[in-house]
């Protein structure tokens, strides 16, 4: 099965027009928008804003939606948006990624919840590097995990001769040799005729 990673987009909130001077964000966003949409393996989310529990909203049917790791795209802090998934019902747990190195892994592990890699927008070269980013998120959970280390020894083979000189010692049945092959002395001695012949 394929794997796929959903990737929410928060656009920027209104700052007022071309004065102020993050107005910029919002052809930022158009940007991230297009070089995301359609890639393989990735299902993007668009929202204006995380709806409140009470917002009658196609959005929180958006949100509740998504399941399995998720990575926000934003123009904001971090703490609103967790809190506002959180009051949708949804939890995931912030997970550090190269551009989210101050994340801290939550320990213990909250159970049931997914990680959640945030990108803060806001960041300078965060808008050319996001593809990148994304992409390698993608490709590293999509790699298969194995467990590092020697793989256990395979178990001995038994024999028939293991089986009837070695019973078993969890078991108190008796076992009986079986009879050898009528045949065993003829090859025995052909054995030591060929052996004569080939040292003479």
């Amino acid at each position: 099965m394929a794997v796929r990673l959903n990737v929410m987009i928060i656009r920027p909130s209104q700052h007022g027009g071309g004065s102020d001077p993050h107005h910029h964000y919002d052809e930022q966003c158009d940007h991230v928008v297009g070089t995301l949409l359609g890639r393989p393996g990735i299902d993007v989310i668009l929202l204006d804003r995380i709806p409140n529990p009470n917002d009658d909203v196609t959005e929180i049917m958006a949100i509740e939606s998504i399941s399995g790791d998720l990575a926000v795209v934003a123009w904001q802090a971090i703490d609103p948006v967790l809190m506002g998934l959180n009051a949708l019902g949804k939890t995931w747990t912030r997970t550090p990624h190269r551009r989210d190195s101050e994340a801290k892994p939550v320990m213990p592990p909250i159970p049931g919840a997914f990680r959640l890699y945030f990108f803060d927008m806001r960041r300078p070269g965060s808008a050319d590097a996001i593809l990148s980013d994304v992409q390698r998120l993608h490709d590293v959970r999509a790699q298969p995990m194995f467990s590092i280390g020697t793989p256990p020894a395979p178990k001995p083979t038994k024999t028939k001769t293991d089986s009837i000189n070695k019973p078993h010692q969890e078991t108190p049945t008796t076992v009986t040799p079986s009879q050898p092959s009528q045949s065993a002395p003829s090859d025995l001695d052909d054995l030591v005729d060929e052996l004569d012949r080939l040292n003479p």
